[in-house]
């Protein structure tokens, strides 16, 4: 047993720590002597510990002297030397974390030549973590030997026999370069700290405030600290209620467990501490607990403990994670409603700190995640990345629009750059992706010259905007070069600096703000700790640049709001605020899940003492504990994520096992206002259902040429018309189309076309004899080959040959057929119109009219599957009505009478080459169908442009019902606000 001299205290669960240590510390001032505090040192485990100390010196002391505060950490993510007063640390330098994940990074690459850097950089990180743990838990290569057992899979002898190599390498390389790891340094600082109180002893109170978990450099320190007099130990929510029995029992993943090991490291019975303040355990912490408590100890919570225990605790579940962002941001601004209160959201979860701070944005309210922002994340960051990717990646078009529309990219030495990426955009950059590199965008350049649905005039403009951004790149082209690291992070910054220059200012302040000097930062110390590396290419300099820069965040150097907070478990320790909420309390974030260790299993780590990953499951709920015993607390959580529903988490699922059961659902029930708070702001209370939009244009501005597709979305959507027609709209084509429907139908009806007629860049048409099929099938596939080079996807245009060699042998056979029966196609590709009774001029174009012994037969290919004779009786597929029309009125040259009209499936799929299939059935008379289709025609037409109709937009098809028809992907939904009504429409 140790025979300590110095004090020992815990605070209770749900108590202000640091409020409670600097009453007790000033409790201890001798009396007319307010100097005294400055000779007091307080030792805290994380700056955001020493942070929480002095703000509460100043509440309670106001401005004045304050104690001497030290961080004194002892984990590896918090080892970094410059935290550390070095006292009489040799004068050599001490390599950065950066630079100890180089020169691993380097060895990984040796040893697994095949990895990617990336892949390097993640072992590294592993190995980097590896080495610190085993330095802070004074642990050598022959530790390790000892504990390795000989059964171990060939896997994991490789990791063992590589990490020896590196535990020898590492130190060696150190040696040869007079540099000190940062962990041997803050070590050291330690070990000068422990030697000073041994030999000199304290003169002054020396607090240690906050430790729970440590090494046993750590556990040293406490120590020496506690056999003195004026030494001073503050744990934090100790469990004193607890029998004996249980706290000798608790496992890992409870809360008390690193307390547990420190008093035994520390020789110290719970009968050794003392309370800071009074004892006052309040049903709350009664009941967390209870639910906390080992499986040997839980018990249900009576029935009158737990609805006190509840009182001033909320548990609320959300819907998705949009309307869990929503409640929270709502319970902060709430709280600045009443003056003075304050209020922080804690949470694991990121992505929920980033949507609360955009919500809370919406209302003017700045609030920044304590733990910063990831630097990619930031608009600067992300542009600097971009630079790069982009040339790795050689200038893909979405990614190049991103680049050119980001709002730092002015590029002010172009001019007229909104003109040149507009045309770049039109020409270039939408449809189909083009082939790698400016030689690839240059030449889609040129074939989009050859598609008459492109403005060729904007040429020019593309053409120099592609020759100057090609110059603005240049110090990054050349990808297989190698250099130093320096030398890439100079050129990339010489683009950026091209990049960022506007017309009017030729001084950068762009790095002026916290990412600005984050991203300088970062560089310096990227070229400090790369000086070692030997020369690399561009894709390895990207791969170090995506390591180094997903391990930087950028923090605000001031808090953005006085009263509103955002803080991680870690950085809430110590903390205190009116009003708590513990965000995102799912299984997987309360607590994180543990990534297996990439070098040792946990079998291994067990041995050699290292804490297993369960320890965090513990002091995870030690945190959660601290936090939900607080005076008003809001628990939050979505019951749905992207990947799917989600699971409570442990803690939460725990307590509802040991409540009773209607106390539970009281607790789910009372607190379903904000939920409806939240709902009823989206709502607004003003916001009136639409209407489906119903433009009335004047008679001068309805279409008077009807084709059949303007009749095909009349009888559809005629918003549709409305936009097309009238306002003159065409949906853009999307950035790097894949060999899409549309195209690969464009193409098959050329080579179809090609066959009988004169089409540009094409071979001729057939000459041969139409009754040798070989002869037929050979020309059609020359004439698909030859169209298909337009695709650039190797792979699609290998599917696509392959369905057309399919298309090819069953319309050679049909040619062969057609020529014995005499049957000659009359018309390819014709186009024709006739006038209306209504003054509307109707046009259509065919695709192959034949002439056969019985009349004119009517053919339309389809790629896609044909419309049934339903809807073509039914008139909402009017396109061969219409052409019927035009026919009976004596256009396409008709001189006999009209025999039949077909579908022409050309897919090429499913084993079948061409399915012939009578337009509007083999019952029914084409006659009477043309009568029909004239008639209503006129009708319609003499409605629609003569009348006060309006355009109305209204769900075709199966739509209203099930997201089936033409609206499903109708390009113009967005314009119509077409989910805004359709579930109110009147659906007759």
């Amino acid at each position: 047993m140790l025979q300590n001299k110095g004090l020992i205290y815990t605070s209770q669960a749900g108590e202000n720590l640091a409020e409670a240590v600097v009453e007790k510390i000033i409790a201890t001032l001798p009396e007319g002597n307010p100097l005294a505090l400055a000779d007091i040192k307080i030792y805290v485990p994380s700056p955001r510990a020493g942070l929480a100390i002095k703000e509460a010196f100043v509440k309670i002391n106001g401005a004045g002297l304050l104690p001497h505060i030290h961080m004194m950490s002892f984990h590896d993510e918090d080892m970094d030397a410059h935290r550390f007063e070095r006292n009489d640390l040799e004068k050599q330098e001490i390599i950065s974390s950066l630079g100890r994940q180089m020169v691993l990074t380097q060895l990984v690459q040796t040893a697994y030549p095949s990895y990617s850097f990336n892949k390097c950089f993640e072992q590294a990180t592993a190995l980097s973590s590896l080495f610190s743990k085993l330095k802070a838990y004074d642990l050598t290569i022959h530790d390790v030997e000892k504990e390795i057992p000989e059964n171990l899979s060939h896997h994991w002898k490789q990791n063992v026999n590589f990490f020896k190599i590196a535990f020898e390498f590492y130190p060696s390389w150190l040696h040869e370069n007079q540099k000190v790891d940062t962990v041997d340094a803050a070590q050291k600082a330690v070990e000068v700290e422990l030697e000073s109180l041994q030999k000199n002893g304290m003169k002054n109170a020396v607090w240690a405030v906050g430790f729970s978990d440590t090494t046993p450099l750590g556990f040293k320190l406490l120590k020496e600290i506690i056999k003195h007099e004026k030494g001073v130990l503050i744990l934090s929510s100790l469990d004193k209620n607890m029998s004996e029995e249980l706290f000798e029992k608790v496992p890992e993943t409870h809360p008390q467990f690193t307390l547990k090991r420190l008093l035994q490291k520390l020789e110290l019975q719970r009968s050794d501490v003392e309370f800071l303040k009074e004892k006052n355990s309040s049903e709350r912490v009664l009941c967390w607990q209870q639910a906390l408590a080992p499986a040997e100890g839980l018990k249900k919570i009576d029935d009158i403990t737990a609805p006190k225990g509840v009182q001033g605790l909320s548990y609320i579940e959300a819907s998705t994670e949009s309307e869990e962002a929503e409640i929270v941001a709502l319970i902060m601004r709430e709280t600045l409603e009443n003056e003075g209160k304050t209020c922080a959201l804690i949470s694991p979860d990121r992505r929920l700190s980033l949507r609360v701070e955009a919500c809370l944005k919406k209302w003017g309210v700045n609030v920044d995640d304590s733990a910063g922002i990831p630097l990619l994340s930031t608009p600067l960051g992300r542009l600097f990345f971009m630079v790069v990717n982009l040339v790795n990646e050689y200038f893909p078009p979405l990614m190049l629009a991103e680049f050119l529309n980001h709002k730092y990219a002015n590029l002010g030495h172009i001019k007229n750059k909104t003109q040149k990426l507009k045309a770049l955009e039109h020409l270039v950059l939408r449809g189909e992706k083009p082939a790698s590199g400016f030689v690839g965008l240059r030449h889609k350049l040129q074939k989009s010259l050859q598609n008459e649905r492109k403005d060729g005039n904007l040429a020019p403009d593309a053409l120099t905007f592609m020759s100057e951004l090609e110059a603005v790149f240049k110090p990054l082209l050349g990808k297989g070069a190698e250099y130093k690291v320096d030398f890439w992070i100079s050129k990339h910054l010489d683009v950026l600096k091209t990049v960022l220059k506007q017309d009017d200012q030729d001084e950068l302040n762009i790095f002026d703000d916290e990412a600005g000097q984050t991203l300088l930062g970062m560089l310096s110390s990227w070229q400090d700790a790369a000086k070692d590396v030997q020369n690399i290419n561009l894709e390895t300099y990207l791969g170090m640049l995506t390591g180094v820069m997903s391990t930087t965040a950028v923090r605000k150097k001031q808090s953005t709001h006085p009263r509103l907070f955002i803080w991680g478990p870690m950085e809430s320790r110590l903390q205190h605020v009116d009003r708590v909420i513990v965000g995102a309390l799912n299984e997987g974030v309360w607590p994180r899940k543990v990534a297996p260790d990439v070098w040792f299993n946990s079998a291994i780590c067990e041995k050699l003492g290292i804490p297993s990953a369960q320890v965090h499951v513990g002091m995870s709920a030690h945190d959660l504990l601290n936090l939900v015993t607080q005076k008003e607390v809001f628990m939050t959580r979505t019951l749905k994520d992207s990947e799917g529903e989600t699971i409570p988490s442990r803690f939460l699922s725990r307590l509802e096992s040991v409540m009773p059961q209607k106390v539970f659902e009281q607790l789910l029930l009372k607190n379903s206002v904000w939920k409806n708070r939240v709902r009823a702001l989206r709502l607004n209370g003003d916001v009136q259902r639409l209407s489906p939009p119903e433009p009335k244009p004047s008679i001068d501005r309805r279409p008077a040429i009807w084709s059949a597709s303007t009749a095909r979305d009349i009888m559809q959507c005629p918003y549709k018309v409305y936009i097309r027609k009238v306002l003159k709209l065409e949906a853009l084509e999307a950035y790097e189309e894949s060999f899409s429907a549309s195209l690969k139908g464009q193409l098959i009806h050329k080579v179809l076309e090609s066959f009988f007629v004169e089409v540009a860049h094409m071979p001729p048409p057939f000459a041969g004899d139409k009754g040798n099929k070989k002869e037929v099938y050979n020309h059609l596939m020359l004439q698909a080959k030859v169209a298909f080079e337009a695709v650039e996807e190797k792979a699609s245009k290998a599917l696509g040959l392959k369905q057309m060699e399919k298309i090819a042998d069953a319309f050679a056979n049909k040619v062969v057929e057609d020529h014995l029966n005499g049957t000659v196609p009359l018309h390819i590709e014709k186009d024709a119109n006739v006038l209306l009774d209504s003054g509307v001029k109707l046009y259509a174009k065919a695709d192959r009219i034949d002439q056969t012994k019985e009349g004119l037969v009517v053919i339309d290919y389809k790629t896609g599957a044909p419309p049934s004779p339903k809807d073509v009786l039914n008139g909402v597929e009017p396109q061969m009505a219409v052409e019927s029309v035009i026919l009976s009125r004596g256009g396409f040259e008709r001189k006999t009478p009209v025999k039949a009209l077909e579908y022409w499936h050309v897919s090429g799929k499913k084993g079948e080459g061409v399915k012939f299939q009578n337009a509007i059935g083999v019952k029914e008379s084409l006659e009477e169908f043309t009568q029909i289709a004239d008639e209503a025609l006129n009708s319609i037409t003499a409605e629609m442009h003569k009348g006060e109709k309006a355009y109305e937009a209204f769900p075709g098809g199966e739509a209203m019902e099930e997201k089936k028809g033409p609206c499903r992907y109708c390009e113009f939904a967005g314009l119509c606000r077409f989910k805004d009504w359709v579930s109110h429409v009147n659906k007759s």
